[in-house]
């Protein structure tokens, strides 16, 4: 990550915001690491926005048939062909919806063009999405050298937002919530090199006590808050 970009980048709560504030009216295409918690947004929006409905569509697993199919209609004697659209994403609800299109770069270039009018007009098929609802995605850096590749064309229709890497700080108040052994969180704290991946230090490392690379630091016990806390 160069200097400029690496300047201009925001943390997960100043994306979650510009979300709330202009994802009605213009997708948000966030880039970053592996491991940073960008499909944590999803999470993150419907926690603020509990009337809308949370919607999850993974490109990585789709193909041009996934997004719409053919559907036979019939008008007085004219038969014509409407389309029925995947129900992932959302188009199908009448209130409003969190529309997350993850990995995005990594689609197919025929999925990527086909998911174009929903990300530009909020319309796919002969459907239109609810007015205040927010559509966002996410995307790999290309420089991570895993297929993360954006077109001229849909840069143009979107805005790019490259999420950086939260500091060792950050994830400790994170985890304050979470269940944690106390020597790891240590660990973290003294380290903060843990953190930088190794496009920001001449040195990666990994993490005391893990064996896991620190280039996936935050990504490490994402699932720790799924787990009860202790009483008592």
């Amino acid at each position: 990550m160069n200097s400029a970009i690496q300047m201009y980048a925001l943390g997960l709560d100043q994306i979650a915001t510009s979300i709330l504030n202009g994802g009605d009216k213009r997708t948000i295409l966030v880039q970053g690491h592996m491991g940073t918690g960008k499909s944590s947004l999803l999470t993150t929006l419907s926690r603020d926005l509990p009337k809308h409905t949370p919607c999850y569509f993974d490109c990585t697993t789709k193909d041009l048939g996934d997004i719409t199919i053919p559907k036979m209609n019939q008008l007085d004697t004219a038969d014509y062909v409407s389309y029925a659209t995947n129900e992932e994403l959302g188009a199908h609800h009448k209130t409003p919806i969190i529309l997350m299109i993850d990995e995005y770069g990594k689609a197919n270039p025929a999925v990527k063009n086909a998911l174009l009018r929903v990300m530009l007009e909020r319309k796919i098929g002969g459907y239109e999405l609810h007015p205040d609802s927010l559509v966002f995605a996410t995307t790999n850096l290309g420089a991570e050298g895993v297929g993360d590749l954006l077109p001229p064309h849909a840069r143009n229709r979107i805005t790019v937002i490259t999420a950086r890497k939260p500091d060792n700080m950050e994830w400790i108040e994170w985890v304050s919530t979470t269940v944690l052994i106390t020597h790891y969180l240590v660990g973290v704290r003294t380290t903060p090199i843990c953190f930088m991946g190794s496009r920001m230090s001449k040195t990666p490392m990994t993490i005391p006590t893990s064996t896991t690379p620190s280039n996936n630091a935050p990504r490490l016990l994402h699932r720790a808050h799924l787990r009860p806390r202790p009483t008592g």
